[in-house]
């Protein structure tokens, strides 16, 4: 996951490069935690992401 946030870089005040995630990690681990514990186990079909239709 940490791969495939996004990053911006930047001079610090005192003159040396600062890197900082877009959003923090535990943004991150929140999503994935609330998307686990929200998600609908009722259905009994496949989850289509894409059709070709």
């Amino acid at each position: 996951m940490q791969t495939q946030i996004k990053e911006y870089t930047f001079l610090g005040p005192k003159g040396l490069f600062v890197t900082i995630p877009e959003h923090p990690e535990f943004c991150w681990q929140e999503l994935i935690v609330n998307a686990v514990a929200h998600r609908n186990y009722s259905i009994n079909r496949p989850h289509l992401l894409f059709s070709s239709k």
